[in-house]
């Protein structure tokens, strides 16, 4: 079950100010106000993909990642010794997500802070092959989710970042990030930048996410 929630963000531009500016402002005020807001939607992914989500007709089940989906913090080390994000860390949750039938096909990701591609690259430096394969990651360029608003981070400086197939997260989002762009007369004819965002998210597949835990130092 998706909850949909609306977030809105809103600044004024004096009026002064709009006479000593050579540019017109409200553009990039629009667009912090854009950026503002996708990290909202950023956060509300990443709580979806490791909170709790809810089922049943009136979604009032509540459903926890169970714990074969987790990777611990110190997997393949010796005497389980915490590591940050490492290549066998990372081939155990694909292994996870193969065992549940995901399709060969279907878009997968990783969402990580580059604490954890920088502890990959250390990780792996003394294979060639290994460290071209995760340097050529590093130097994709794409949209990632938690690139300025990082998965989650627990107690003991141990950091949530996690797996999924596409179909194992819904973003439910009806429209698009409105904005306004309009004189306030309550506010000496101020200009306002307004903008809101109404989506929502949940997991669709306890067996399409896994969650890593890293430790960052």
């Amino acid at each position: 079950m998706v909850t949909l929630k609306t977030s809105d963000w809103a600044d004024l531009i004096d009026r002064e100010d709009q006479l000593h500016l050579v540019e017109d402002p409200t553009s990039s005020y629009a667009q912090n106000a854009a950026y503002a807001l996708g990290r909202v939607k950023d956060r509300r992914i990443i709580e979806a993909a490791l909170g709790e989500a809810y089922t049943g007709n009136t979604g009032s089940n509540k459903v926890l990642l169970p714990s074969s989906q987790i990777i611990g913090v110190g997997y393949g080390e010796k005497e389980g010794k915490p590591s940050g994000l490492t290549v066998e860390k990372l081939r155990l949750a694909r292994q996870i997500l193969d065992d549940a039938d995901v399709d060969d096909n279907e878009e997968q990701y990783c969402v990580v802070t580059a604490k954890q591609i920088s502890d990959l690259l250390r990780s792996v430096e003394v294979t060639s092959e290994d460290y071209n394969t995760v340097k050529a990651l590093v130097d994709v360029k794409s949209s990632k989710i938690g690139k300025n608003n990082p998965p989650a981070e627990e107690a003991g400086n141990i950091r949530s970042v996690f797996c999924f197939a596409k179909s194992g997260l819904l973003l439910a989002m009806p429209e698009d990030i409105k904005t306004d762009v309009s004189y306030r007369k309550d506010k000496r004819m101020a200009v306002q930048v307004y903008a809101s965002l109404s989506c929502g998210a949940t997991r669709m597949s306890e067996k399409k996410v896994v969650k890593i835990e890293a430790l960052e130092q």
